[in-house]
């Protein structure tokens, strides 16, 4: 008996079986398969039956986007195996179909601020405290939130901390496109804006005092002009321990205020070989 070959067109199914490791997930919209159908010729009694390309795709101990070529089984409409000789019905493209499921880490990351040092301060030397809140629930690439450590709000320049102030604010936005394969949920309630507070903490000022008759004034070969006050006063800030060795240090080198002042240490280097001045616990220059 001469059978009649027939050909016919069947959607490729992915039936995910499992479930993922606690703290990642995936959605099922996502999933993408390459062909999404399979053409297939043979015998019409053998392809009466099948309906579904189906592919089976185990989640256990998966910790990464899922994304590799699998084989397909040929089903029924109720996702039941079919049995077909497979040297009579052939698919005319693909025998192998690519699965791409991604899948995405939940976790929380805590906000943050970038502090960018300068005038005698360092991270170590502030506190942050960041409001209304300070930390928030999100999902992302495995790789994304492990490499990403915190929500960065923006820059903190401690150089613009003036020497009086013992504690700034400043406000931000929380730009999320800024962070590659991390996401909000849906409907997660954000606040429009975010106030951070940095403190200074460990941190001592002092101001070096230079006398008058110390230092000289060159803006050219011939003029000269004294300081006019009884000192010329330096503020130093920084770690309690650093101060005063700052101060030493600097008492000994070249500065500006607006031409160039020098230490008027030639009249001193007989009496002093090491040159520069000692500071006084009181910030004054002997």
């Amino acid at each position: 008996k001469v059978e009649k070959k027939i050909t016919k067109t069947v959607p490729v199914v992915v039936i995910p079986n499992g479930e993922l490791p606690e703290g990642f997930s995936y959605e099922t919209e996502e999933l993408a398969v390459s062909p999404n159908q399979i053409v297939v010729s043979g015998p019409e009694s053998m392809l009466s039956n099948i309906e579904n390309a189906v592919i089976n795709v185990d989640l256990k101990d998966v910790k990464d986007t899922i994304d590799k070529e699998f084989a397909y089984a040929w089903c029924d409409g109720e996702m039941k195996p079919v049995t077909v000789d497979s040297s009579l019905v052939r698919p005319e493209n693909e025998e192998a179909v690519r699965v791409i499921i991604p899948v995405y880490c939940q976790g929380q990351l805590p906000l943050g601020v970038n502090l960018i040092p300068g005038n005698g301060l360092t991270q170590e030397s502030c506190k942050v405290t960041i409001s209304p809140i300070d930390v928030l629930n999100v999902y992302g690439t495995p790789s994304a939130m492990s490499n990403t450590k915190m929500l960065s709000l923006g820059d903190i320049e401690l150089s613009k901390i003036d020497f009086d102030e013992t504690s700034v604010e400043q406000t931000f936005t929380l730009d999320m496109n800024k962070f590659e394969g991390i996401y909000l949920y849906e409907g997660e309630d954000l606040p429009d804006q975010f106030t951070v507070k940095v403190e200074l903490i460990n941190i001592q000022t002092a101001e070096l005092k230079i006398p008058a008759d110390k230092c000289k004034v060159t803006v050219d070969t011939d003029k000269q002009f004294v300081i006019q006050k009884d000192f010329l006063t330096v503020k130093f800030r920084g770690d309690a321990d650093q101060i005063k060795p700052a101060m030493e240090e600097f008492s000994k080198k070249t500065y500006d205020v607006f031409g160039k002042i020098y230490q008027a240490q030639a009249a001193q280097q007989q009496a002093d070989p090491n040159g520069g001045a000692n500071v006084n616990d009181d910030g004054t220059v002997d």
